[in-house]
């Protein structure tokens, strides 16, 4: 993830990430993302946690977490329950998912719809007990399995080798996740 201008969440910080819309009334979402392997993850529940602020925010603005297998999503969670809008103070957030077996990615950022703009800082990937609570949205692995599963054998195995050969040389771990460092 890329530092952006000096707004960091703490005094102690020299920098933070930020998305802002660059027209009136944009379309769709915009995003700030990292994705990483699984494989130390896989089994357990992770939480994305981190500090959010945002300015003028027309439609909403939330941290996202999505957990994906070889050609589908098996769990996601952009906040779309609990969105950030108006002008807001920094304040911590988070989202919660479960790491399947079969798990190969885990993708998560900040997204931004309409107008605004919205500042991230200081985001941490744990992995976190069965006792704190999932906040993913029920039902959505289901959809996208049977989705998959409806493709012919030949084009879900087509699908798994792209998603296996797209994420081989991504990182264990997350990097600059407080924004400080040059980890690009």
């Amino acid at each position: 993830m890329r530092p952006g201008p000096t707004t960091p969440h703490d005094m102690g910080g020299k920098a933070s990430g930020f998305i802002k819309s660059a027209v009136s009334q944009p379309q769709g979402l915009r995003t700030m993302m990292q994705s990483v392997k699984a494989d130390d993850y896989r089994g357990m529940r992770v939480r994305l946690s981190g500090y959010v602020k945002g300015e003028n925010i027309a439609g909403y603005a939330g941290l996202w977490l999505r957990v994906d297998g070889a050609g589908y999503s098996l769990n996601f969670d952009r906040m779309s329950n609990r969105t950030i809008k108006g002008t807001t103070d920094w304040k911590k957030y988070e989202v919660v998912l479960d790491v399947p077996e079969e798990s190969i990615v885990i993708a998560f950022g900040i997204l931004l719809e309409g107008e605004g703009q919205v500042w991230i800082d200081d985001l941490q990937l744990e992995v976190v007990g069965q006792d704190v609570p999932t906040t993913g949205l029920k039902g959505f692995s289901e959809r996208q399995k049977d989705e998959f599963l409806k493709k012919d054998k030949e084009e879900r195995t087509r699908s798994e080798e792209v998603v296996r050969a797209r994420t081989k040389n991504y990182p264990a771990k997350p990097v600059n996740l407080d924004f400080e460092g040059q980890h690009l």
